[in-house]
């Protein structure tokens, strides 16, 4: 029952990250379900250029926020 409080205060946490980008939103559901490359591409509808931008965006914005890898 801890870990799966955990799990949805982590989920919470990134998804906080992104409030107006429901492409972004999407993909740390799809992430966190365990979705992987052309699910996720389809789930948000971005081409692989899109997908890649994307998660580099992501990447950089929980990087920002967690350095060093810390958990949210």
């Amino acid at each position: 029952m801890m870990a799966a409080e955990r799990d949805e205060a982590t989920r919470q946490a990134l998804l906080g990250l992104f409030p107006n980008d429901r492409q972004a939103r999407d993909l740390v559901d799809g992430i966190l379900t365990g979705y992987e490359g052309q699910e996720l591409r389809t789930l948000t509808d971005l081409d692989q250029e899109g997908y890649a931008s994307k998660r580099r965006f992501m990447r950089r914005t929980i990087d920002k926020h967690y350095p060093q890898g810390r958990q949210p």
